[in-house]
């Protein structure tokens, strides 16, 4: 999306996939093609009928650029580029080592000159292992550093204007309910005439995330639009315009979908236990803070003992403060506090279980 932006792409409601004129379809303002090697349909695509000719860019995962390469019958994707981009290096050189491999020695090869420039991008860049190991493999040459100031105290940093706070929980099973209160008194306190904030909820994992979606639905009826956004799930790109252009102004996914998420004026976001270290805590924080979305807030829910003290563990890492909020008031189920509260107390029991 972003590629499509630079060359002058528009990303309002029309342009979503399976329209006209969307992005895939997108030749830019002075006729610049744009690629994908994002589906497996477009890796035989690539090798079959010329989808890739006269290209001038490829945006792709490395295993499918990989793939679409791979003999008898691969295409030439990387051999010629000017310009080599890897965002979440550090990511894309733990998970796809073999593939990242294929696709930066073919680029990088000792018959191919002149060379491509190569940039690595990533939050956790710096503290990773990533650079030492693309020196190791002749990737890097002559490389030059650029951190962009002001994002944090540490490398790792989430933007500064970021208020973080946590919910002790007695037990894991209270916190879906706690979530729903605490959306309910932070949508409240937004006030009657403004939109509800967009609002990002991190589960631990995509079952977790699958889950809870229709609970919050239920809930959070009227107040907020939810979508679900799965790794492994279909329609992402639907999902994501749904979230950008408004349709949606809560989304469910998972930290592993947090990389690479830039997603305009996000204002909270809730984690649904601690995290499990300090870059990822980053990057799901780091939705946070950017350029449109004013300072943010992030809410972890975590039960007292060990989850809370790897929650300030990480929080010590990145160099932030994390302040305690008191769980929210559970409406109560007594009689004495009238029918209306009643009913919504029970409402929420309905919605939640």
């Amino acid at each position: 999306m972003l590629m499509y932006q630079l060359l002058g792409g528009s990303l309002n409601r029309g342009h979503v996939p399976g329209t006209p004129g969307n992005m895939f379809n997108y030749s830019g303002p002075r006729g610049i093609k744009v690629r994908g090697q994002l589906l497996p349909e477009e890796v035989e695509a690539a090798r079959g009928d010329g989808y890739l000719d006269a290209v001038h860019a490829v945006v792709g995962t490395p295993e499918l650029i990989a793939a679409a390469m791979q003999m008898p019958g691969g295409v030439e994707i990387v051999q010629h580029a000017k310009l080599l981009v890897i965002d979440e290096a550090d990511a894309c050189a733990e998970a796809a080592t073999k593939a990242l491999d294929s696709v930066l020695s073919a680029a990088l090869g000792p018959a191919i000159s002149p060379r491509p420039a190569v940039v690595l991008v990533g939050a956790s860049l710096v503290a990773s292992a990533t650079p030492q190991l693309f020196r190791t493999r002749g990737w890097l040459r002559d490389e030059q550093s650029v951190i962009v100031p002001g994002s944090g105290t540490t490398p790792l940093g989430p933007p500064a204007s970021v208020r973080h706070r946590y919910i002790a929980i007695e037990r894991k099973e209270q916190a879906l309910a706690t979530l729903c209160r605490q959306l309910q008194a932070d949508y409240q306190g937004s006030g009657p005439d403004e939109a509800p904030p967009r609002t990002i909820v991190f589960a631990p994992s995509e079952a977790q995330a699958a889950a809870i979606a229709d609970p919050l639905r239920r809930v959070l009826w009227g107040a907020a639009r939810l979508s679900v956004l799965l790794p492994g799930g279909a329609d992402a790109l639907r999902t994501l315009s749904a979230f950008r252009d408004g349709s949606a102004t809560l989304l469910v996914t998972t930290p592993a979908a947090a990389r690479g998420l830039d997603l305009p004026a996000v204002q909270a976001v809730y984690c649904l236990g601690p995290p499990a270290d300090a870059a990822q805590h980053a990057h799901v924080v780091g939705r946070l803070g950017r350029i449109g979305g004013g300072p943010g807030t992030a809410t972890s829910l975590v039960t007292p003992g060990a989850e809370l003290e790897q929650l300030r563990a990480v929080a010590a890492e990145l160099g932030v403060q994390v302040e305690p909020l008191a769980a929210p008031e559970a409406v109560p189920l007594d009689p004495e506090a009238g029918v209306q509260r009643l009913r919504k107390g029970l409402d929420d029991l309905f919605s939640m279980y």
